[in-house]
């Protein structure tokens, strides 16, 4: 029913297997390089090298994290929620109630990150700036702040000011280049 007749099908090998058209994938690939993990390696046809080795990633540590039961967190997952349902106005009254609130969580720079992301979505660049430059202010050192250093850019773009917006793709390549932001950003400024 499917594929060609019997007649013209590849005869099996000796171990069963029909041979499939192409270059034979190799038996093993070489681990990367120390110092490229966390780099995406790709080999010269455009195909993510596999490591011969596992590589492993240290545990987080959970005294880190805050815990799930922890009442902002619940805040927080609600203004989350509240952006995936597109209630934008209810989300930005609930982010900012929990940094009102919660002005040092651990949570805090994502909440500003999501405010300036729904500032965005409105097309209300100088708004989204104001809470992205308030999170790379409050947090430096912040998980958050290469995301907004690309949002920055982009932002500045959309208002017209592509020598400011260079300086924020410039920033994010140099302080962040490993990060998925920088790799966006050296697109978005070609």
């Amino acid at each position: 029913l499917y594929g060609p007749p019997p007649d013209e099908r590849p005869a099996l090998r000796a171990d069963g297997v029909v041979p499939l058209a192409g270059p034979a994938a190799p038996s093993v690939v070489a681990a990367p390089p120390i110092g490229a993990l966390g780099r995406l390696l790709v080999t010269d046809d455009a195909v993510p090298a596999i490591p011969a080795t596992p590589i492993t990633v240290a545990p987080r540590d959970p005294s880190a994290l805050p815990s799930p039961l922890d009442v902002a967190v619940s805040e927080y997952q609600r203004a989350l929620r509240l952006v995936s349902e597109r209630d934008l106005d209810g989300a930005l009254r609930a982010f900012a109630a929990f940094l009102s609130t919660h002005p040092a969580h651990a949570y805090a720079d994502n909440a500003l990150y999501w405010r300036a992301e729904v500032f965005y979505a409105r097309h209300d660049w100088t708004a989204a700036v104001s809470e992205l430059e308030a999170l790379v202010a409050r947090f430096p050192g912040g998980s958050k702040v290469p995301d907004a250093l690309l949002r920055l850019g982009m932002c500045w773009e959309r208002l017209g000011d592509s020598a400011r917006a260079r300086t924020y793709f410039d920033l994010l390549v140099r302080e962040h280049p490993d990060s998925t932001a920088a790799h966006m950003a050296s697109r978005e400024d070609t």
